[in-house]
């Protein structure tokens, strides 16, 4: 049952009539961005490639980064970032030793913001 619609508020006494209405429209609540796939920590020998994928729910407009041991990701050199259907990837090619470490991807929207991380051991 939806509530939006017009009101309008009546009062009367012995000297008039006043009438007052207003529009009120409801929405869903937003919902701030959570994790239902996480990626999976991973052992690769040196010279693979490597991916890592998560999916998220949330309201639109959701933003989506990725970082190594906290230190920030961007697309670029070794890495690939993607964010599709709610899917988040990040790729890396041909890894080397420096590429071991904790990785987490954050997404965010205007109501909030969630984590996950994966280990990446590079053999």
């Amino acid at each position: 049952m939806s509530h939006t619609g017009q009101y309008s508020c009546t009062a009367t006494n012995p000297v008039g009539t006043a009438t007052s209405s207003a529009r009120l429209t409801v929405s869903e609540p937003k919902q701030a961005p959570l994790f239902d796939i996480t990626p999976e920590s991973k052992d690769v020998p040196v010279g693979e490639s490597v991916d890592f994928e998560c999916h998220v729910t949330g309201a639109q407009p959701i933003h989506v980064s990725w970082a190594k041991d906290g230190r920030e990701i961007r697309t670029g050199g070794n890495y690939a970032i993607t964010f599709a259907a709610n899917t988040a990837c990040l790729r890396i090619m041909r890894v080397g030793k420096g590429d071991s470490g904790q990785y987490t991807c954050q997404a965010s929207n205007d109501v909030g913001k969630d984590f996950c991380s994966a280990q990446l051991n590079v053999k």
